[in-house]
């Protein structure tokens, strides 16, 4: 069975699980995290967006990397320079907007093309995605991708994933 089938399989599984938990209080901060993202972040700048979702996580109940294991994940795309990454799953977009800057920011040094894709399972949470991805300024760098993963998973077929994130 090829790593691919595999992933395919278990993302079909979680996502059976996770697809009820997508409303509610996930739905409730996923939203009001843009808004205050919105409301004090600079545009333009990834920094600014994580340290704000950072400062709204700190006293709201939400998935979030944090900045602790965020910088772990940044040092290892820096060593890397990965030319492909993907993520399943994104949320609020926390982790898109700061693992994709990160790439952004190791592709320049290494002067190579890079690119981001984030899969999102939830229309709701893909659209909130898109948003603090531009939000963020990284429009050109990502591509969020809104369905089951196992139905998408086709737009990686041709290319060599080098970094993977499981959100």
């Amino acid at each position: 069975m090829s790593s691919f089938s595999i992933l395919e399989s278990v993302t079909s599984r979680v996502t059976k699980v996770i697809a009820p938990m997508l409303s509610g209080k996930l739905q409730r901060n996923s939203a009001a995290c843009l808004e205050f993202v919105k409301q004090n972040a600079t545009r333009n700048d990834p920094a600014s967006v994580i340290a704000t979702i950072d400062s709204f996580a700190a006293s709201n109940t939400m998935m979030n990397v944090g900045a602790g294991k965020g910088a772990i994940v940044d040092a290892e795309i820096r060593q890397k320079t990965p030319h492909v990454m993907a993520e399943i799953g994104a949320y609020t977009g926390y982790s898109t907007v700061r693992f994709a800057s990160a790439q952004r920011d190791a592709a320049k040094t290494a002067d190579i093309k890079s690119h981001y894709y984030s899969f999102e399972y939830s229309p709701e949470f893909a659209a909130r995605v898109r948003e603090m991805v531009s939000f963020a300024g990284l429009d050109d760098q990502v591509t969020v991708i809104e369905g089951a993963f196992s139905e998408q998973l086709h737009l990686l077929q041709d290319k060599t994933v080098d970094v993977r994130a499981l959100d």
